[in-house]
């Protein structure tokens, strides 16, 4: 068999593999602005719920520091204290870990 002329072929699938491979690990999202808009319904969901978020959040801004100077940073953190106030919380802390004080005569009144 006769792999001379297989070259081009070699080729061009592996060009066509690099460029598949660097197209599906960017989809054009930001995810700063996918957490904002989750963010927005924040209020209308349950308390664990937003805490769920909150971690999830936090862990990503955590991992990812320059996301703090996206434009998404603070609208998302706004809508995060507003709805933790919904529920009697209170955000009192903002770092790798995510410290949240429970006003729970609050929280009893509500249920």
């Amino acid at each position: 068999m006769d792999f001379r002329n297989t070259k081009p072929l070699v080729c061009l699938i592996l060009g066509m593999f690099v460029l598949s491979c660097a197209s599906s690990s960017d989809d054009g999202v930001n995810p700063m602005a996918s957490y904002y808009f989750e963010s927005q319904g924040l209020a209308q969901t349950s308390i664990d719920s937003t805490l769920n978020f909150v971690h999830k959040y936090n862990d990503y801004v955590f991992n990812c520091p320059g996301s703090q100077s996206d434009a998404h940073y603070h609208p998302t953190m706004s809508n995060i204290c507003a709805a933790l106030d919904s529920f009697g919380c209170k955000l009192v802390g903002w770092n790798s870990n995510v410290t949240i004080t429970i006003n729970e005569n609050s929280l009893a009144s509500s249920r």
